[in-house]
């Protein structure tokens, strides 16, 4: 379970009648369960068995137990440098033009009768400037009857008929937009507009000019945009990959996302909602460069132990490579391609119960360090966001401050656009989070006709006592207010909202 983490406090907390006698009922696994008890950050107890766990490597029950307690053991599912990985080692030149991840497909907004979206896609290198600015090519494509062209996976199925080209009008080029750029990979983003009408219709969109690694990666994507009368067909995700006390030896890949995409070909999906833990980061403190810290059997030397600039871009490649490895795994990988994403996240798309932990704690370099990094990659690859400049190290301890001065260290070699305005979608929080240096990234917006959907970042202001701050509750209220009162008097209210936050909101009193 994702969040078990939020209920840390409750055993003990007055403020809390409805506590549970156990709080750790949501082990993921029997031999976590018995280390977990060490996860309290400022315990007086023995932590060496919780790091122990943590950082031994995995091997079958009926084998000789590698850890000191003598305990079987089990690590989730890591990242390797293949599919993808940015091999950091590497500078040597290139065109600009090798995909290592995407198209990534986002839903942003309607306004009118126009759908607003973005793709995303992550070209291998990068640097101050681009050698290659790729183009995308969007257009409708035209459907007779029903969608029984679609194959399985949600490509055209004969193609001799519908072809791979844009065959409504002459489409529409989009330039690409560099978000971020450094040695290891340039993330370009192309801005898309499509028309709604009385029907559902089919766009296709294509980037020319660039190389896939796998041959039989579509060069032309495929997605639906629902009648201007309608609601969207939605399908929701979350808790997307695995905690700590995985078998990994036991997993047989993503399947249920062939499920997803055998769906989406008989009633293509116009949204995938994903409610937090999209990715699951914990590796980074079992085979990353977390390791270390993991090990401290101190609590104190633990929380003093300092994020340099060296720890940061360690934590900065195992971020980038984790998501680089997971937005490819097939079949998820083509659904982010041809269902449009809609995302908040949670903790484990930075670490397992990030935010819940003592506030002395979460205020330690590591954290912070961690939160910044993660909030990064988060913007890029679910947003499609720039990031800030540079993220929290304890070298440069400015980086804490929002809006204060970069770090230079960070920007070598690197480009990031500066967001000069940010789409009419979010609602922002007004100041930046106690442990993330960053502002919240709420979304309000249509889902069709008739459904208005409002994401609540319950991350990135989380605290053990508070999952958001007071003045942004009063932002998405009032945002939430007045949307549903326009469209009211505009003759089409909506008839659901759909509230999405990564937590739980209210506890069953027994």
């Amino acid at each position: 379970m994702a969040n078990y983490h939020d209920n840390l406090d409750m055993e003990d907390d007055p403020r809390n009648p409805y506590a549970s006698a156990n709080r750790w009922r949501h082990q993921e696994s029997s031999s976590f369960a018995r280390a977990a008890i060490a996860r309290d950050a400022h315990s007086s107890g023995n932590s060496r068995e919780l790091s122990d766990f943590l950082n031994a490597s995995r091997v079958e029950p009926t084998r000789p137990a590698t850890s000191g307690n003598g305990a079987a053991n089990y690590k989730p599912i890591v990242i390797g440098n293949t599919d993808g990985a940015v091999d950091t080692a590497t500078t040597e030149s290139n065109d600009g033009r090798e995909v290592i991840c995407g198209p990534l497909l986002n839903y942003r907004r309607m306004e009118g009768n126009v759908w607003h979206g973005s793709v995303l896609l992550i070209i291998r290198g990068g640097g101050k400037t681009q050698p290659f600015q790729p183009i995308l090519r969007i257009g409708r494509i035209e459907l007779a009857g029903d969608q029984s062209s679609l194959a399985p996976d949600g490509s055209v199925a004969n193609e001799d008929t519908h072809g791979t080209a844009i065959q409504s009008g002459s489409g529409t080029d989009v330039a690409g937009v560099c978000l971020y750029s450094d040695p290891r990979a340039t993330f370009w983003n192309f801005a898309i507009a499509c028309d709604m009408g009385n029907t559902e219709t089919k766009w296709a969109y294509s980037i020319s000019h660039v190389r896939y690694k796998s041959a039989t990666k579509p060069k032309t994507n495929y997605f639906f945009v629902p009648a201007i009368n309608e609601s969207m067909r939605i399908m929701f995700h979350s808790c997307n990959g695995f905690s700590v006390g995985t078998d990994e030896e036991a997993w047989s890949g993503p399947a249920l996302w062939n499920d997803v995409m055998r769906s989406h070909a008989q009633a293509p999906f116009h949204v995938m909602i994903g409610g937090g833990d999209q990715i699951y980061n914990d590796g980074i403190r079992v085979s990353g460069p977390l390791r270390e810290w993991t090990a401290i059997g101190n609590p104190k030397k633990r929380r003093d132990y300092p994020f340099p600039e060296s720890l940061r871009k360690a934590c900065d490649d195992y971020y980038l490579n984790n998501y680089l490895r997971w937005f490819s795994t097939e079949p998820f990988a083509s659904a982010n391609g041809q269902i449009p994403q809609l995302n908040i996240w949670d903790d484990h798309d930075i670490i397992d119960g990030f935010g819940s932990y003592v506030d002395e704690f979460m205020k330690c370099d590591v954290f912070r360090g961690i939160g910044g990094t993660a909030h990064k990659y988060y913007s890029l690859f679910q947003h499609h966001l720039p990031p800030p400049a540079s993220t929290y190290t304890s070298d440069a301890p400015q980086t804490f401050q929002h809006g204060g001065p970069d770090d230079q260290t960070q920007l070598i070699d690197t480009y990031v656009k500066r967001r000069d305005g940010i789409d009419s979608s979010y609602i922002i929080g007004s100041k930046p989070g106690p442990y993330v240096a960053e502002h919240s990234m709420n979304m309000f917006t249509k889902l069709g006709a008739r459904i208005a959907f409002m994401g609540i970042d319950a991350r990135t202001e989380r605290t053990r006592h508070q999952v958001n701050y007071p003045e942004t509750y009063d932002l998405i209220f009032s945002r939430v207010q007045s949307e549903l009162g326009a469209a009211a008097r505009a003759g089409n209210p909506f008839r659901h909202l759909v509230l999405l936050l990564g937590i739980p909101i209210a506890y069953p009193v027994r």
